[in-house]
């Protein structure tokens, strides 16, 4: 590899790599070396003004940019991820997947979640899930990391000091529009439609159901709503506890666990989305119990502890750099 990495972005054009692009392009210990967009060229300023370098599209295919790559990440539909993994692995490069294309355990969990079988079963073994807090020794060593999805993200971190404890757990997201992407294909994500109203969808069939359940051994009840805001994700999560815990353990214990972790913060109180805006964070709080029943709430930026703040963190895994180089934000106050 070489000193300073090759990195490279496929699918430049979407609100997730507009926040790859902005991290990577001030991150200074790897070099952005292509943006790649199927649909868009020429300057990226046209489309994200923020960036303070001009940088380029560039003209040159994805075959290519593998080859001038040490980390791809593909910020690109699910089918187009299955299409091109293999190509970057076989390159030679470590890939970092923000699709859900490589995040289920086996190809029966993949194709009870999205209906079709997976064209590389065998992949499906070898990725690492990219949820950083959970499971760092198997992203340090893979060379393709599955990115958490951002509703999975925000449920399971939420979850995870208590899986051990609750058979089963329900989760109340409520996520701003940026998460259909730049592109929404569905009405209920354009701003007349959810504009001082609260949409609920997929009501408990989403496929981040089945990456919940998979990471926490829980039965997962979820059912994700849009608000009228841009972005930012908050779950209230319920569990069904085996045995009764005070709030004052239960608080306790996520503080342990969550212990030393640079982006997880634990607080008495309900988090606040705007507390977590354009950082890399998730702040969990709140916590109540009402005879075996337990709550907390979550809070994350779906772009970037959801998308591309979490990708870069896996990357730093990847190659054994700091944590959190590059991700060192701090969240508004309203």
């Amino acid at each position: 590899m070489n000193a300073m990495p090759a990195v490279s972005v496929i699918g430049g054009s979407g609100y997730a790599a507009a926040e790859l692009v902005k991290i990577l392009s001030q991150y200074g210990l790897v070099e952005l070396k292509h943006v790649y967009s199927h649909s868009k060229t020429g300057s990226i300023r046209k489309l994200q003004q923020s960036l303070k370098k001009d940088l380029k599209l560039t003209d040159k295919n994805p075959a290519e940019v593998f080859q001038e790559s040490d980390v791809v990440f593909l910020a690109t539909p699910m089918e187009t991820s299955l299409e091109l993994v293999p190509k970057a692995l076989d390159a030679g490069c470590k890939v970092i997947d923000l699709s859900p294309a490589f995040r289920l355990p086996d190809e029966n969990a993949f194709f009870e979640a999205h209906g079709f079988e997976h064209p590389y079963p065998e992949l499906l073994g070898e990725s690492a899930y990219g949820l950083t807090e959970l499971n760092k020794p198997a992203i340090a060593k893979s060379k393709l990391v599955a990115n958490a999805g951002c509703y999975a993200t925000s449920v399971i971190l939420a979850a995870a000091p208590l899986a051990g404890k609750a058979s089963k757990l329900i989760a109340d997201c409520k996520s701003g529009s940026s998460g259909a992407g730049a592109n929404p294909q569905h009405i209920n994500a354009h701003h007349s439609e959810i504009h001082g109203n609260v949409v609920a969808y997929k009501l408990l069939t989403h496929n981040h159901s089945f990456e919940i359940s998979a990471k926490t051994g829980c039965e997962v009840y979820f059912v994700p709503h849009v608000i009228p805001i841009s972005r930012g994700i908050s779950s209230t999560v319920y569990f069904e506890l085996a045995e009764q815990l005070e709030a004052e353990e239960i608080a306790k214990a996520y503080g342990k666990f969550f212990g030393g972790e640079p982006f997880v913060q634990t607080l008495s109180e309900v988090p606040k989305i705007p507390a977590v805006l354009g950082t890399n964070d998730c702040k969990i709080g709140g916590f109540a119990v009402k005879k075996n029943i337990a709550v907390c709430v979550s809070c994350i930026d779906n772009l970037i502890k959801g998308a591309a703040g979490q990708a870069v963190q896996n990357m730093n895994v990847m190659l054994g750099f700091s944590e959190a180089q590059g991700l060192e934000r701090q969240g508004l106050f309203l």
